[in-house]
């Protein structure tokens, strides 16, 4: 195994996300003098990496991964709870554009409003830790 520069022992872990083409990387160093990592510290970390991705594999409602840039920079918007003229000024085109592009992303999502798109999100960025 290869160890970073500066550092004695170190925990590697890869799991594949849904994305096509990502693989998520995790990896644990530690300085040097300190006690290599138990097998069961690696154990830990492989499985705490391996239940994050299986939670990151959900689907996500409103593909923002697919969109294009400038749907994602609409959305980035929302998410931070910018009006559209906030957002319009940012992007620099005018608030119309903006609508169109809300529009869009809201039939994209099968929702009807902001906050139910934003509902749609926390699907994603905050999945429940529970069955």
């Amino acid at each position: 195994m290869l160890v970073p520069a500066q550092f004695d022992d170190a925990i590697y872990s890869q799991v594949g996300v849904k994305v096509p083409g990502v693989v998520d990387g995790l990896s644990v160093c530690r300085r040097p003098g300190r006690p290599k990592f138990s097998r069961r510290e690696v154990a830990l970390v492989r499985c705490v990496h391996q239940e994050l991705a299986r939670l990151w594999a959900r689907a996500d409602p409103v593909g923002t991964h697919t969109l294009p840039p400038r749907q994602r920079e609409v959305l980035e918007g929302i998410r931070r709870g910018e009006s559209r003229k906030t957002i319009a000024q940012k992007m620099g085109v005018s608030s119309h554009t903006v609508h169109t592009y809300e529009r869009t992303l809201l039939r994209h999502a099968g929702v009807a409003s902001r906050r139910e798109l934003l509902a749609r999100l926390s699907e994603v960025i905050r999945p429940n830790l529970l069955p």
